[in-house]
């Protein structure tokens, strides 16, 4: 069986409901091994210029077809070996669409499984008779099969009963019947319900405090058309951590429905059938839903909505992702980072503008020894000239800012103007224990290298980030809980994609990063003394944006640098960009000048972008890749669309704010139910999905996919404060 024969457009474009043409065109792109940055970037004309977050659905949905599909033809050969197969089974097995429809049919073939009931009846010789039934029930003689001595087959019952395990297994494997039911199952309203198991209820004290946890769903019922994703990851936890019960509950109307289409429709005699065969296909249509077709529905649609859910976490995870990775760095500073910390106290490590490694201590802020611990850190401050503090939000963060705030207030660092910010500190305590810090930092004690991730993440969120393991980052919705291949693998493609956009700098990038630029191995990064030429082939030089790459077979003979590596316009475009440059009488040298602008736009006042485009024979999004690559200047840099780091000399507590106060902020993270904020008081309120309308947002943010992301600034109005739960709630009052 050739799975290309299966994997068409046309199964694609039913699955992700993206246009038939994309779905041809993308099958072709993913089996000639192009990248989603490649293809997001340059490719626009094959995708109607889809988004790579879309692109990334697209693709992995391609991935689910193609694991049924390996899963299809897998059963079939094993079966096959068995000598069991069947031409209704493959028929059957080659109409599945989902691998949980594969699992199934595939069961009783099982090494170690038990027979199904249908198994044992057709050895038994009932499989000519229960066809019979269907085809010509005047011919049909159940009599003639009964067998006094063999168990099955000893009266007429046992026969009947046989025929009609065979009839029940026919049908709940029948694509059309299984077509049929879940047609039936959107036309009704299936409920997806859980509560609270009894066992949980007499548990000690802190499986307690987990059980509030779920106290919304311990008593819960919701349809599965509208339950939102959020709610299903929280059940299926809840679940596991065998404090709720969950089932699917299918009304009683599909089944009478259902019953009365088998008997009346698809599996209706062809000729005139007494009475007694009629009871025998009653008694099976009803014996399929219930002991097959019912379970198989459930399975199914818990399995569906745990899919989509996880799915929709990822993609969240991967848009949140991208945002923490494309904040603006903070260049050109020296930075103090500070771990903070109670007993062992806090770690500072000083880093230099190329992330160098200046110096490290620690200070303990609580006792006798704080003024002698303040002189310390303003002679370090004044030691190497770092006006900038980047505290982690961890464990006593908030004693910790505050000391900072008092002496920024008191001016106690002057000269020195010295501000100090926030970051998270997910996954930092983690990295600094794994190989890759060991090797980084071989001669510092782990607590001190959380210290210096913390000062980086800020200097270069892009570069600090990848080494952290994506369930750590802290940003998406439950993503300990979804698979975490899937997870990496998001990771992976949304890190290739934003380094593909960004470029590195071989000066201060880290062999993680460098392995994610696709055509930078790892190994090419050690020991780099400068920067790049600027080549597509190597990291991006100079600062500008890079390029995404398109996987090469072959290497180019010539390695001379060539002005236009330092833009954003592919290679292969590099012939229809000299062509351009003499329509307008630009020249190489003078791309990012003003001057290159000022012909750009002359062109375009007498000529729109698709006359321009069909003179040069290219495409129109290339063409516009190349102009905007021609205008950008040599400095540019794609994260400074994007927010940096809000830099502050005070603080605010809690109990400064009241209802109605509005605030500015900054998004933490982004979740299917709403987004977290700080808004500088110590603790993350939230904005609930339903406060985020499109009104409230600017045009470009009004796509799902380009939602309210970590680094936004916002403002805010304060609608509740729950001090005993210390939670805030807030409305979205425009984006920043």
């Amino acid at each position: 069986m050739c799975l290309e024969l299966y994997l068409t457009p046309a199964v694609l474009h039913e699955r992700t409901n993206v246009e038939l043409w994309v779905c041809a065109n993308l099958i072709k792109l993913f089996k000639e091994e192009n990248t989603i940055p490649f293809i997001a970037r340059y490719r626009k004309e094959l995708t109607n210029n889809m988004e790579a977050d879309i692109i990334r659905e697209v693709q992995q949905a391609l991935e689910e077809l193609t694991q049924v599909m390996k899963k299809t033809h897998a059963s079939i050969q094993k079966i096959e070996k068995q000598d069991k197969l069947t031409s209704y089974l493959k028929v059957a097995l080659l109409n599945c669409k989902t691998s949980d429809e594969v699992e199934y049919l595939f069961a009783p073939y099982k090494t170690g499984s038990n027979q199904t009931k249908a198994q044992k009846a057709r050895q038994l010789g009932l499989e000519p008779a229960a066809n019979l039934l269907i085809e010509n029930p005047n011919q049909l003689n159940l009599h003639s099969h009964i067998r006094a001595n063999i168990k099955g087959l000893s009266t007429l019952a046992e026969v009947e009963k046989g025929v009609q395990h065979i009839l029940a297994d026919m049908m709940s494997k029948d694509r059309d019947t299984l077509d049929f039911i879940w047609k039936l199952c959107d036309q009704n309203m299936v409920l997806i319900q859980s509560t609270l198991l009894k066992a949980a209820t007499k548990q000690n004290a802190g499986t307690k405090r987990d059980t509030e946890k779920f106290h919304l769903y311990h008593n819960f019922s919701c349809s599965i058309r509208t339950i939102h994703h959020h709610q299903i990851l929280a059940i299926n936890r809840g679940e596991k951590l065998k404090i709720l019960t969950v089932k699917v509950n299918v009304p009683d109307r599909v089944k009478n429905e259902f019953c009365w289409w088998c008997i009346n429709k698809r599996w209706r005699p062809k000729n005139f059938a007494s009475p007694g065969i009629m009871k025998i296909l009653t008694d099976s249509a009803e014996d399929s839903y219930k002991r097959l077709i019912c379970p198989l529905l459930c399975r199914e649609f818990r399995t569906r909505l745990k899919t989509n859910a996880e799915m929709e976490s990822i993609l969240m995870f991967g848009r949140n992702l991208r945002q923490v990775l494309l904040t603006n760095p903070v260049r050109g500073r020296v930075l103090l980072g500070v771990d903070p910390g109670f007993r062992n106290g806090c770690k500072l490590a000083i880093v230099s503008p190329t992330s160098q490694i200046l110096h490290t201590d620690v200070v303990y802020l609580l006792g006798s020894g704080v003024q002698r611990e303040a002189e310390k850190i303003r002679r370090l401050l004044h030691e190497y000239s770092c006006w900038t503090v980047v505290i982690g939000n961890g464990t006593a963060c908030r004693e910790t800012e505050a000391f900072f705030a008092d002496l920024i207030n008191r001016k106690y660092f002057a000269p020195l103007d010295v501000v100090y910010c926030i970051t998270s500190e997910a996954g930092a305590s983690i990295y600094s224990v794994s190989p890759e810090a060991v090797k980084e930092m071989p001669d510092l004690d782990p607590n001190l290298r959380s210290a210096v991730s913390i000062a980086r993440r800020v200097q270069d969120p892009l570069a600090e980030m990848v080494k952290i393991e994506p369930k750590h980052i802290g940003v998406g919705m439950y993503q300990h809980d979804v698979a975490q291949t899937l997870l990496k693998a998001t990771l992976d493609s949304v890190v290739e994609e934003c380094v593909s956009f960004v470029g590195v700098d071989i000066n201060i990038s880290s062999e993680t990063l460098m392995s994610s630029q696709p055509s930078t191995s790892a190994a090419g990064g050690q020991g780099a003394g400068g920067k790049g030429s600027g080549s597509k082939a190597g990291a991006g030089g100079g600062g500008g944006e890079g390029t995404a790459v398109r996987p090469s077979k072959k290497k180019s003979k010539t390695m001379q640098p060539n002005p236009l590596d330092q833009t954003c316009i592919h290679p292969e475009s590099y012939d229809v960009a000299m062509r351009f440059l003499s329509t307008i009488d630009g020249k190489l040298c003078d791309f990012g000048k003003p001057s290159m602008e000022s012909k750009v736009n002359q062109l375009l006042r007498t000529s729109s972008l698709d006359v321009v485009a069909q003179k040069l024979n290219t495409a129109v999004p290339t063409l516009q890749m190349i102009i905007d690559g021609l205008k950008q200047p040599h400095d540019y840099d794609i994260r400074a669309g994007f927010e940096q780091h809000d830099f502050k000399r005070s603080i605010v507590s809690l109990a400064d704010l009241k209802i109605g106060t509005i605030l500015t902020g900054r998004v933490e993270n982004a979740t299917l139910f709403g987004v977290f904020v700080d808004v500088g008081v110590g603790r993350s309120g939230l904005i609930p999905m339903r406060c985020i309308t499109a009104g409230k947002l600017p045009p470009s943010k009004r796509r799902r996919s380009l939602g309210l992301g970590p680094g936004e600034r916002v403002e805010v109005k304060v609608l509740d404060i729950d001090h005993a739960r210390n939670r805030i709630r807030l409305d979205l009052i425009r984006v920043l």
